[in-house]
């Protein structure tokens, strides 16, 4: 008898692309998390959009992206955060910028979409400014992922750096040069 395996249907909707109102609405910790380039400090970072056609339940869109916790010039939080400013980080924001308050933070988003493995997708490619478009609201009944009872806080503290270990067994050579 075959036992067949299926791939599960999702009734997933991505958000619609476009430029739409937002509000940060979360902030993750995924500490210390292992890549490509060495274990980095990553974080996830959420919005609600109140895009058009709206969800037949009538709750906001979602989109996130997840962020290495860095504000270095070229670091993608930092580009996305004076993007979303309309203005560079002053000497002090660079010294230490607590990410938790852009949560309630207001703006628009320019929303993209993808196909994955799994799918549709969307993700934001710009966060700006709000600009008087129309403001949302975070609901009432959401809860930030670090407020749920299944929360765990990250397995490495957000304030330890990662141990890094030598790789003696991988050795890059001029065939590895991607262009």
């Amino acid at each position: 008898m075959a036992i067949i395996a299926r791939k599960e249907k999702s009734n997933f909707t991505p958000t619609p692309k476009g430029l739409w109102p937002g509000v940060c609405c979360d902030v993750v910790d995924l500490g210390i998390v292992p890549g490509e380039w060495g274990p980095k400090h990553k974080i996830q970072i959420k919005w609600l959009v109140e895009a058009k056609p709206p969800r037949i339940d009538g709750k906001p869109y979602m989109v996130s992206k997840k962020y290495t916790l860095s504000l270095h010039e070229k670091a993608n939080l930092r580009i996305m955060l004076e993007t979303w400013g309309q203005k560079e980080m002053t000497p002090k924001q660079l010294e230490e910028f607590d990410v938790e308050g852009v949560v309630g933070t207001p703006c628009q988003i320019q929303v993209a979409e993808g196909i994955g493995d799994d799918g549709p997708f969307s993700f934001p490619q710009v966060v700006l400014k709000a600009n008087g478009a129309k403001r949302i609201e975070i609901p009432k009944e959401y809860v930030r992922v670090k407020d749920r009872p299944d929360y765990k806080q990250p397995a490495v503290a957000a304030t330890e750096e990662p141990e890094y270990v030598e790789d003696t067994k991988y050795q890059a050579t001029d065939d590895d040069c991607p262009f």
